[in-house]
C-alpha cells in the first residue's frame, strides 16, 4: 500500500487515483479526476466506497462546491510549486466553504513546501517522486513560531496579546 503523510505523520493511504470508471470496483477509497466525477456521476452515485476529487490549481471553486458534502478528500495538484492559487483553494475551502475532509497537497510537494500548504488546511500531502516522505516531514519544523495568520491560527501579535 502506498503511504502519505496525514496529521504531520507517514501512514497508509487508502486512496487510489483511477481515471477510468472501469477502475471503481478494484478499490474502496478512489480518487477521480474532477471532470471523470461530472462526467459519470450517475456511476460514483452506485459506489459505497470513499470518494475524493483531484482538481487543479485552476479551477473555479464553484464549479465543485455542491458536491463537498459527497467526497471525504479533495486533492488539489500542483503542477509547479511556484502556483500559489491552491493555497488560496485550500483556505477557501477550509474557511468559507467549511470542508471538513481531508485536503491533500499532491504534484510538486517537497519539504519546502510541506509547512506553508499546512498553514493554509491541507492536512494531507503526497510528495513529488524524487522526494522522501521522511525528508518532507522534517519541512514542518523548519519555523519555530510564524508571525501571519494562518488556518486555524491567530497572527502572533494577537497570540501574545491574548497570554499577556
Amino acid at each position: 500500500m502506498a503511504k502519505q503523510i496525514l496529521n504531520e505523520e507517514i501512514v497508509n493511504d487508502p486512496y487510489q487515483l483511477i481515471t477510468t470508471v472501469d477502475e471503481l470496483t478494484q478499490h474502496t477509497h478512489v480518487i477521480v479526476p474532477f471532470d471523470l466525477y461530472i462526467q459519470e456521476k450517475a456511476k460514483f452515485d452506485q459506489y459505497s466506497g470513499e470518494i475524493g476529487l483531484r482538481i487543479g490549481t485552476d479551477i473555479d471553486l464553484a464549479a465543485i462546491t455542491p458536491y463537498l458534502h459527497l467526497v471525504s478528500l479533495i486533492d488539489i495538484h500542483y503542477a509547479s510549486f511556484t502556483d500559489g492559487r491552491g493555497h488560496s483553494l485550500a483556505r477557501l475551502l477550509r474557511e468559507a466553504y467549511q470542508f471538513n475532509g481531508i485536503l491533500r497537497a499532491s504534484g510538486d510537494v517537497f519539504k519546502d513546501t510541506v509547512f506553508y500548504l499546512k498553514r493554509c488546511g491541507f492536512n494531507s500531502f503526497l510528495v513529488k517522486e524524487n522526494e522522501t516522505l521522511e525528508h518532507a516531514l522534517q519541512g514542518f519544523k523548519v519555523f519555530s513560531e510564524s508571525y501571519q495568520a494562518a488556518f486555524k491560527e491567530s497572527p502572533l501579535f494577537r497570540r501574545r496579546f491574548q497570554s499577556a
